[in-house]
């Protein structure tokens, strides 16, 4: 669905993807939180695993592939 969205958006707006990309990292970072004990009160330390695994395999998500570089807002 996301690379539905990112095709068709990214053609016209493609700055408007970048909050969308946001979202779908914060929501990432919360369910690991949730997922992983060593996480649960560590937003930020989920954010920075999050970033370090984008870093290694851009291709694992598609939004990823933005060329933000798997960085968190």
């Amino acid at each position: 669905m996301v690379r539905g969205w990112i095709a068709y958006y990214g053609q016209y707006t493609r700055s408007a993807l970048y909050p969308l990309a946001r979202y779908i990292n914060q929501t990432l970072a919360i369910w690991l939180k949730r997922k992983y004990k060593r996480f649960h009160h560590r937003l930020g330390r989920a954010r920075l695993f999050l970033e370090r695994i984008a870093r290694e395999n851009r291709r694992l998500f598609v939004h990823w592939q933005l060329g933000d570089g798997g960085k968190l807002a």
